[in-house]
Parts: structure tokens; sequence; C-alpha cells
């Protein structure tokens, strides 16, 4: 091997090392950048709640730009939209007849109360939806713990047919006796 063919390999070894380490430093200083960035974005819709080492404050993050320290303090979103749950249930009545219900319920999450749900029920809105919203929906034959199973017994099938329906959909609605 002569000189000439000796110092051309290692100029080439060398700008490949030199490419090679400030790809390393470009994507560590990336990195770096990106876990400690503190800023967050609270969307449209949505409210914050901010945890420091897992314990969320007492405030409510509206919509908008927030400071955060990187590392420490986590930034947990909750949808306060309206948002659709349907559920359909199944009773027999007073007089042994099947009746079928289905149920629409129009809800969302009170903005000023999204610590307290966040602390006491879920860290996301889907979460407290299948805590709260679910168990309260009409259920079929097989739970026999909804609420239309409860209150179905006490009146004949023909009642939620007619226009004096609503009596019969108040005691659906109302908690039953005992119940928080």
């Amino acid at each position: 091997m002569n000189d000439n063919t000796y110092c051309s390999t290692m100029f080439t070894d060398a700008r490949r090392d030199a490419k090679l380490r400030y790809t390393l430093i470009a994507l560590v200083v990336a990195f770096a950048a990106w876990m400690l960035w503190p800023l967050a974005i609270v969307p449209a819709g949505q409210r914050g709640v901010l945890t420091t080492l897992g314990k969320p404050s007492d405030e409510v993050l509206g919509e908008g730009l927030h400071l955060r320290l990187p590392v420490l303090q986590k930034i947990w979103l909750m949808d306060v939209r309206v948002a659709r749950n349907e559920g359909q249930g199944e009773a027999a009545s007073s007089d042994l007849q099947a009746v079928q219900a289905k149920v629409i319920v129009n809800y969302h999450l009170d903005p000023d109360a999204t610590v307290r749900a966040f602390r006491d029920i879920a860290p996301s809105t889907a979460e407290v939806a299948a805590r709260i919203i679910d168990p309260a929906r009409p259920r079929g034959r097989e739970s026999g713990d909804g609420a239309l199973h409860r209150r179905g017994a006490d009146h004949p099938a023909h009642r939620g047919a007619r226009a004096d329906r609503r009596p019969a959909a108040r005691e659906v609605d109302a908690p039953r006796p005992g119940a928080r």
C-alpha cells in the first residue's frame, strides 16, 4: 500500500467518524430538548390537571399554553366537551311482559370539577365515563341491577307506550332507596 492510498483512507475514516459524532450529538441534544421542554398546550375543549411527582394540584388549567417543570410535572388532559353514551335495557313489567328501552345520555365533565374527577375517579375522561355513566345505564335481564330492571316490575307494559309514561320515566331516573 502506498502513502497516497493510506492518507486518503485515513482522511475518509476521520470524516465518517466526525459525521457520526455530529449526528449522535444532534440526536442527544434533540432528545434532551424534548425531555426538558417546559411548555405544554391544553387544546380547546379540554382542561389540564397538573401533577407534580404524581400529586395533582388544585388548579384547573384552561385552554392555552402553560409552563411546567420538565420531568417533575406532567399535564393530564381531560375532555370537557359534550359526549354521548347509548344503552339498551330489558326488564319485565308487572304483568310479566318484556319491556325494552333505548337510552341516550348526553353528558360532559364540569370544567371546574376536573381536578376532583381526576383525583377521586380516574385520570381520563373515558375512564370517568366508564365508571359513572356506564353503571347507571339500563342493563339487560342478566344483570338484574339496572334502574330499568328495578323499576320495570312496578308498572304494566302498556304504561310505557302511552302518553302518561313520564311518571314511569321519572321513577327510572330516581335513585333507589338507600342509594347515595
